[in-house]
């Protein structure tokens, strides 16, 4: 019994003075730096409008990526904006390429004409594509087939300060809305 006791005592002395070593260990392991999304571009319109980071002040606006000749998710994404523009005047909504081969200003013009008027199609120079990519941190690899891609389907709030605010992958323009409605008020 005496050996218990002393294994016990012995246990408690050992945890009071790990504690604050895990504490520290712990704190070092959960704190996450904020990350980064967005940044600055020069691109152009459907058409054939100069457009930069600028054009993200003054409202809050949804950035989206994808390309024109993108079978499912990018129609499904765009609709579910276009439906939900006519419930946010205020909002602005922005749809970048990730094909700025084939996603020429020509192309961008005659694709926007299948969504909401209020879409702003935005295409330019492999670099900068490449760049705007990289800052929003999205996710596209190629696919087996040329001409398509594997991408994210993540849409992006941006503050009327021109700032992220926060992203998401709306299901319908009913989640889209709430979001929406949650992050800008």
């Amino acid at each position: 019994m005496k050996k218990i006791w002393l294994a016990l005592k012995l246990m408690i002395v050992v945890s009071i003075i790990e504690l604050p070593y895990q504490t520290i260990a712990l704190n070092r392991a959960t704190t996450v730096a904020p990350v980064e999304i967005g940044g600055t571009f020069d691109l152009t319109d459907q058409e054939g409008h100069q457009v930069t980071e600028q054009i993200l002040k003054g409202k809050y606006s949804i950035v989206l990526f994808g390309f024109s000749r993108c079978p499912h998710v990018c129609p499904v994404q765009l609709s579910i904006l276009a439906k939900s523009l006519d419930a946010s005047p205020k909002l602005q909504a922005i749809f970048i390429t990730l094909d700025p081969k084939r996603d020429t200003v020509e192309r961008l013009d005659e694709f926007s004409k299948s969504f909401h008027e209020r879409i702003l199609m935005l295409t330019g120079t492999e670099e900068m594509i490449k760049k705007v990519v990289n800052d929003y941190k999205v996710y596209v690899e190629a696919n087996e087939d040329p001409e398509r891609f594997n991408h994210s389907t993540i849409m992006y709030l941006i503050g009327p300060d021109g700032n992220y605010v926060t992203h998401f992958t709306p299901r319908d323009e009913d989640e889209l809305l709430a979001y929406i409605k949650e992050y800008a008020h």
